[in-house]
């Protein structure tokens, strides 16, 4: 068995947060011959993490191969199959996904007709803010039998056999707190990282097949455990670039230009350089983010977009790069990327183009000023009906494109 190093991507749910109010919704594992399952969300609304361990028997089921569902679309979306026994999925997405349809399907390669199959399964769920969304979770083995509800980890409510499990909002209660990615052991796992044996609630006989031995047994084969693991030096999480436009949003002193310039400067986050600097958000120039090699020495990085079209990733003596073209009129694109077991969020510094009229005017400094001075809505650039921080942004932004016009033509590609 070949010595795998795992990245995995989770949302960490802590034991502080309050429960949200919305209805439950559900996850199904159904089957229709016993070695294809698709997992199933059911009435999900803004779910913006979400957190499945399955657990089958090894005794009749290996080798699962996992694929991502329409429903978990546009998430960033792990998987790990790598543990006997056990399949965890996750993914994470920033405003919540709202439906019902596949979230994953995983296919074993079955074993034979014996054995105890799908033996049980978790999920967690959480809102944008956070909170706990309260979830049932149950399974439907290819026996002819009907669904089995097994218990969710850390929920406060769980019913008889066959019913289904709840953590409804009234049995959860805490101080409140905020969802976020970082760098987690996940379930199953001790500080080391060495998978836990596993271990069946003497509470719930539905989770205890006969087969568990055989699961142990394969856990403790010296094949894979007696080679260690190569240990990477571990790194610290990298500090991303401070996000610009909300830097202006938060600005409190005199609106000038050459205030607001440093705005656009000494944004930090070195290990990664967005190439060039500043970029008009046109739909179709290029932008190219080149990765420090100290941080990515081992394989390409797993990353997911938002606002951007991908182009393609390259790899040169200099590192990685991922070139990418940002969307028309987009000022919060960005790019998360898998840094160790966290998950990095780095905003791009697109700036969208002046409206029309603007294109026979001049962009000097006493221009820039005096639209700063102006608060009225005539100075409205985005046609949202205002003059606030983000027209400043977009005026201030193309000044320093037309002060340095070659930013906007560099490429910044890989060779």
């Amino acid at each position: 068995m070949l010595i795998r190093t795992l990245f995995f991507i989770v949302a960490i749910f802590l034991t502080g947060l309050t429960a949200s109010n919305a209805t439950a919704a559900s996850i199904t594992l159904a089957s229709a011959d016993g070695s294809v399952y698709q997992l199933v969300g059911n009435g999900f609304s803004k779910v913006s993490a979400l957190n499945v361990t399955i657990k089958y028997d090894p005794s009749s089921l290996e080798a699962p191969k996992i694929s991502q569902g329409p429903l978990a679309n546009g998430t960033l979306f792990v998987a790990n199959p790598y543990t006997p026994g056990e399949v965890k999925i996750a993914f994470v997405h920033a405003s919540g996904v709202t439906g019902t349809g596949s979230i994953a399907e995983i296919v074993f390669t079955s074993k034979g007709s014996s054995g105890g199959g799908i033996t049980g399964m978790t999920a967690q769920t959480l809102d944008p803010k956070g909170q706990i969304l309260p979830v049932t979770a149950a399974v439907s083995n290819f026996s002819g039998s009907s669904m089995t509800a097994f218990p969710n980890a850390g929920s406060p409510q769980t019913s008889g056999a066959g019913g289904a499990t709840t953590s409804p909002a009234s049995g959860v209660t805490g101080t409140g707190g905020t969802a976020y990615l970082g760098a987690v052991t996940l379930p199953g796992e001790d500080s080391s990282g060495r998978e836990k044996q596993v271990r069946e609630s003497a509470e719930n006989p539905a989770v205890q097949p006969a087969a568990t031995p055989a699961l142990e047994t394969v856990k403790q084969e010296p094949a894979p455990e007696s080679t260690p693991p190569v240990q990477l030096v571990k790194r610290p999480t990298p500090i991303p670039p401070a996000n610009t436009l909300e830097r202006f949003k938060a600005y409190n002193e005199a609106l000038t230009l050459e205030g607001l310039k440093q705005l656009f400067a000494n944004r930090g986050g070195d290990w990664i350089a967005q190439i060039p600097p500043i970029a008009p958000a046109d739909g179709k120039s290029l932008i190219t983010l080149q990765l420090s090699t100290e941080l990515f020495y081992e394989k390409a990085p797993n990353f997911s977009l938002r606002g951007v079209e991908m182009k393609r990733v390259t790899s040169s003596e200099n590192g990685w790069a991922i070139e990418i073209i940002p969307a028309k009129d987009s000022m919060n694109s960005s790019i998360s990327i898998v840094v160790d077991r966290s998950v990095v969020e780095v905003p791009l510094l697109t700036v969208p183009a002046l409206p029309k009229s603007w294109d026979t005017v001049k962009l000097t400094r006493s221009e820039v000023n005096l639209f700063l001075a102006d608060r009225s809505v005539k100075r409205d650039l985005n046609g949202d009906g205002r003059h606030d921080y983000k027209d400043d942004y977009i005026m201030v932004g193309n000044y320093l494109l037309q002060e340095n016009p070659a930013e906007g033509e560099k490429t910044g590609s890989v060779k």
